[in-house]
């Protein structure tokens, strides 16, 4: 820690408060347990952290990807060893879905056929899509028929009624002539490669790809196949067909399947979540919001982003915060560590939470705050937002900050008024209506970089703010919070709010599971469903459910992890 430090964390140790503007007037916190906490803040911890969550390992972290999971389970890990209790209904993780566009390559394939045998094409090898709109869970099959260059005149006498249309190159757009054989009742459109020279499987080398890495995107419905076969699906088709030679006409069929790789299209994402329960009887109930995200880029072109600053930093700083209110003690409000995800694609798990959020019952929301990229610029500057000039959402916490910022030796308190919208915070204010403060540090050359790396991050900026953070928190333990001139939703209306998130969670979650049964089970569901029990759903995650009869019927009811029926009669559910 520099010497301009040295005074400030002198006056804590010896027990002294800063005057701080409390939004009630009076002091709400505990000069020894804040000194405690802020004690506990260690800057080798920070560095530690940071080394594993911006490491190469994680690959930079993207929504989704396997590094962002381990990220996970990392925070888990360690909310776990401090004894901080779960903050999600399901445990430390709210999950939420999206739609996820990406194939299941070895679930997906063409098989040519004939009385003496059958071959199999790979995609990406042997055909390809034209567009990574093109997959979908889909399966065709029937005869395949030549169908010239596929133009009005080819097909005038070709019967592709449930045949695959087999053309040479294509006559105009492909979307048109896909779109003339489909007029003539053919299943599918296979196209040999055109007369160019060109393989499509360099053409269309970047679709591969990114079907294969998969997109946060929804899956078209409707879709009519096509494919592309390369030349050395070119050679596979043109080999079997000479092996089948003099068999009757009509003989040669080909049967496609494409898979996504996730049931239904849909893929779980978490955001992690810890509880730190408040010791007052009454205030224990109102809840403040300490969030960040845990996300970055990922490895765009191959090259590892590790992303340190963006958002390792406040990953690890939110870490920091744990730690001090292990040693702090229980507040007389409870305190919700939240690291969401999907920042980087458009505040996704940050509004995933607002739109369903969860904390227990009768505890409701009542503050936020949020830190993104606390790592870099000048150690004595800190920026925050909202100030008095976005005076829709100007709220006494940045008052409250302005106050504690210069004891932690943040003597230039700067305006993020630009960066509003640009982090998670505006999604609790816009879908929490709760009064929220964002900490932000700045811009700087490495930003969504390969060069944003550990070796550049000021740990000992990191852990002043999130000392920071421990003040404010302390000092908002005052009977009545008075933060904004519109006040947070009140338990009951909170209360609904949850519970509705949770009947839409278990319907929206019992089709999803139920379409994916059918995928993979050919429709069976995965065991006699005739009293209450559990099951993997086809993500693998723990399911629990209950068959509700009666003389009209059955209809299958998804329980949550908590054992509340929450699709009880609220909507049609999945018939066995």
């Amino acid at each position: 820690m520099s010497r301009r430090h040295w005074l400030p964390s002198l006056l804590v140790t010896l027990g002294a408060s800063p005057v701080v503007d409390s939004p009630a007037g009076s002091a709400g916190g505990d000069a020894e347990a804040l000194a405690r906490g802020l004690a506990a803040v260690d800057v080798s911890r920070i560095r530690s952290d940071l080394e594993v969550v911006a490491s190469d390992a994680m690959a930079g972290r993207d929504t989704p990807s396997p590094g962002l999971e381990r990220t996970a389970r990392y925070l888990v890990q360690r909310l776990v060893s401090l004894g901080i209790a779960p903050g999600a209904r399901d445990g430390y993780l709210h999950g939420w879905r999206r739609a996820w566009r990406q194939i299941d390559a070895k679930g997906s394939g063409i098989e040519l056929c004939s009385p003496r045998g059958s071959t199999r094409l790979e995609f990406g090898e042997d055909y390809v899509f034209s567009s990574p709109r093109e997959v979908a869970d889909v399966t065709a099959e029937g005869t395949l028929r030549a169908a010239g260059d596929g133009s009005s005149a080819a097909l005038q006498d070709v019967d592709l009624a449930g045949a695959w249309a087999l053309v040479q190159g294509s006559s105009g757009s492909l979307r048109r002539t896909a779109s003339r054989v489909a007029r003539a009742g053919a299943v599918g459109l296979v196209v040999l490669p055109g007369r160019d020279g060109r393989d499509p499987a360099a053409r269309y080398r970047n679709v591969v790809h990114e079907l294969r890495q998969g997109r946060l995107e929804e899956p078209v419905t409707g879709v009519f196949p096509v494919v592309l076969l390369t030349f050395r699906g070119q050679r596979t088709l043109e080999e079997f067909s000479a092996a089948c030679a003099g068999e009757e006409t009509g003989a040669l069929s080909l049967r496609e399947v494409r898979r996504l790789s996730h049931p239904g299209g849909q893929r779980w994402i978490d955001n992690v979540c810890g509880f730190w329960e408040g010791s007052d009887p009454d205030l224990a109930r109102e809840v403040i919001l300490i969030s960040a995200h845990y996300d970055h880029v990922g490895s765009p072109g191959g090259v590892v982003h590790n992303g340190a600053d963006d958002n390792g930093s406040g990953t690890v700083g939110l870490l920091a915060l744990a730690e001090a209110l292990v040693q702090y003690g229980p507040l007389r409000r409870s305190v919700l560590l939240l690291w969401v995800s999907g920042e980087e694609r458009g505040l996704l798990g940050s509004r995933a939470w607002a739109d369903r959020p969860w904390l227990p019952a009768g505890y409701r929301p009542v503050a936020a705050v949020n830190m993104d990229m606390i790592g870099r610029g000048d150690p004595d500057s800190i920026s925050v937002t909202p100030t008095a000039r976005l005076a829709r959402h100007h709220n006494r916490l940045e008052r409250v900050i302005r106050a504690l910022a210069a004891t932690e030796g943040f003597e230039r308190l700067k305006s993020a008024d630009a960066f509003w919208s640009r982090s998670d915070q505006v999604s609790f204010a816009e879908g929490l209506h709760v009064p929220v403060a964002f900490l932000f540090a700045g811009l700087h050359e490495d930003y969504h970089k390969p060069t944003d790396d550990v070796e550049k991050i000021d740990m000992d900026k990191i852990g002043r703010v999130a000392r920071l953070l421990l003040r404010v928190l302390d000092a908002l333990q005052e009977d009545e919070l008075d933060l904004h001139r519109r006040q947070p939703p009140d338990a009951a209306s909170f209360g609904r709010r949850v519970r509705a998130g949770m009947v839409r969670d278990d319907l929206e979650h019992l089709r999803a599971a139920c379409l994916g049964w059918a995928r993979e089970r050919g429709g069976r569901w995965p065991q006699d469903l005739s009293q209450q029990g559990s099951t993997l759903d086809p993500w693998g995650r723990a399911y629990l459910y209950v068959r509700d009869a009666d003389e009209r019927g059955g209809a299958l009811l998804c329980l949550g992890s908590d054992g509340l029926p929450g699709g009880r009669g609220e909507a049609v559910d999945v018939k066995r």
